[in-house]
């Protein structure tokens, strides 16, 4: 593979230098050509392949609504890994600052501890146009650290709704977070994330109501329709006490043997695979769409000098063309 600026900044990430790691995020993040470099510049992706064997990640999803301590519990959880001597890496999907257009960066000032414990590695992007609680670059992201050795990847998503559950298609086990007054139990019982996730966790569990919220949540999972290999497990938890990590880690790492074992992986690999293609061919679709073709080809369709038809094979075949090296 010829030598590039990109590639000299990948071998220093996979030889463990989180200012490459970084500098790459911020480049993946950006999109266009210098994505591009970078892509080219990974080594082929080893997240559809495994959950957390030899030489391969293990991708966590991490959903749940707003205010119910998710960025609290992944910095228990980071914490509990590095005195493990066990490595992460965390990217937290924050919503979009009307003012610079990037991350809000909440996330990432309540993990700043975590992100300083060693094997730990924190990342803060904007969620920008989508509405489903992730990045746009989640999946380049994801390809990072796992070239980078990660041993966990946690994408935690922007505080969700019941409806945004495309996180499942990007990771191999899903956790919902859910927190003592979010709402009544008939919440539990609606259709959507809920019927996804492989772990469930309570969080505060020093409040009132958390073993209530409990108890209603293993109720519903025996009303559900899941497999009958998998239990799903209920973890109680409490961030400031450290109530739980241990039990939330050890249901992960069953849920990846469980994986592995049942076979079931190979259903994940090809969902997250066809996740991957799929952004690839969106990010390619945007940088298009961005460039100063992409745009005289936009406003020939408005002005009805081309119909759209045309101007769907014109930006495909665009598409299908090198990318230029910046």
């Amino acid at each position: 593979m010829p030598s590039t600026p990109a590639r000299a900044l990948v071998d220093r990430a996979m030889a463990g230098d989180q200012r490459s790691i970084a500098r790459l995020a911020t480049l993946l993040e950006r999109g266009g050509a210098s994505a591009e470099q970078v892509r080219a510049s990974l080594p082929s992706p080893a997240v559809g392949r495994g959950a957390g064997g030899e030489g391969h990640p293990h991708v966590v999803g991490i959903s749940g609504p707003p205010g119910a301590g998710k960025s609290s519990l992944l910095s228990a959880v980071a914490r509990f890994l590095s005195d493990q001597h066990r490595t992460v890496a965390i990217l937290a999907v924050d919503p979009t600052s009307p003012v610079t257009g990037g991350a809000m960066l909440g996330d990432r000032i309540r993990m700043t501890d975590a992100a300083l414990l060693p094997g730990v590695f924190v990342r803060s992007v904007a969620a920008r146009s989508r509405l489903d609680g992730l990045s746009p670059a989640v999946t380049d992201l994801i390809d990072l650290f796992a070239a980078a050795g990660y041993e966990k990847i946690i994408v935690e998503t922007v505080g969700s709704g019941q409806n945004q559950f495309a996180v499942a298609d990007y990771v191999h086990t899903l956790v919902l977070v859910e927190s003592p007054g979010a709402g009544d139990g008939v919440q539990m019982l609606k259709a959507g994330i809920m019927e996804l996730a492989d772990v469930y966790v309570v969080t505060k569990g020093d409040l009132p109501g958390a073993h209530l919220v409990s108890r209603e949540l293993r109720a519903m999972l025996t009303l559900g329709e899941r497999s009958r290999d998998w239990a799903p497990a209920v973890v109680l938890t409490s961030a400031e006490s450290g109530e739980g990590v241990e039990k939330l880690v050890a249901a992960l790492d069953a849920h990846r043997d469980w994986l592995e074992s049942s076979g079931t992986i190979e259903d994940r690999r090809a969902r997250i695979v066809r996740s991957a293609i799929r952004s690839r061919i969106e990010a390619r679709l945007d940088r298009v769409l961005e460039s100063d073709e992409g745009r005289q080809i936009v406003d020939q369709t408005v002005t009805g000098e081309r119909d759209a038809t045309s101007a769907a094979e014109l930006i495909r075949a665009r598409m299908a063309e090198p990318v230029s090296r910046d």
